[in-house]
């Protein structure tokens, strides 16, 4: 199953990167479509200069501020996408400059190939993968794993108590003993820590309790 999982993502991964390869423009096809999306209606909106950065761009009864220094705008598309929206487009038309200058790095061509250009190296066949027991691997993965464990700690990593063998609970320095259970019997009437050896009515079998 993972096998044609690798062999599935490594087709995946060469065959983008051979199309990105055959790209004419420095941005990926979706994304030069959504900029001229972007561009079309914005050649109907009215463009105002403050600046050489800082514009007002009316949209209908409504003025968006644009900054294409800081590659913002009013209405927030162009920061959450990273693509110029249709009233920084607007500005893009009105300057005579390239949509492509003002999308985000990481959605340009250049990107999109080093995304791809990492390979999925192939493997043998199973039949020539070297035999390694679990015994091994596990004694050498125990024996780096304390060899990196502080110095400062003298405890175990790991317990090698025989899971077959029922372990005995030591008791916590730390912890209160356990309060002793109440002993009384009714034919002496004594009450107090249950004795050792037997009660006998009538008789003193306690020293130094008058049992």
């Amino acid at each position: 199953m993972f096998e044609n999982l690798r062999r599935k993502m490594m087709k995946r991964m060469n065959k983008r990167l051979q199309d990105a390869a055959k790209w004419g423009s420095v941005l990926p096809p979706l994304v030069a479509k959504k900029v001229a999306e972007s561009q079309d209606p914005g050649r109907f909106l009215q463009v105002i200069p403050a600046s050489d950065a800082e514009y007002e761009v009316k949209d209908g009864n409504k003025f968006e501020i644009i900054d294409i220094e800081t590659k913002t705008c009013g209405c927030g598309y162009w920061t959450v996408s990273g693509i110029p929206c249709k009233h920084a487009m607007a500005v893009v038309t009105t300057t005579r400059r390239q949509g492509y200058e003002f999308v985000h790095q990481y959605l340009s061509k250049e990107a999109y190939v080093k995304t791809y250009s990492n390979i999925i190296h192939p493997i043998p066949d199973e039949s020539l993968w070297p035999e390694i027991t679990f015994n091994k691997v596990g004694r050498e993965l125990l024996h780096e794993l304390q060899m990196s464990q502080p110095l400062t700690s003298n405890a175990p990593l790991f317990s090698t108590v025989n899971a077959s063998q029922p372990t005995q609970r030591t008791a916590d320095p730390g912890r209160p003993a356990a309060a002793a259970a109440k002993y009384s019997n009714s034919r002496c009437s004594y009450s107090g820590v249950k004795p050792s050896y037997p009660c006998h009515a009538g008789g003193s079998s306690v020293p130094g309790s008058g049992h």
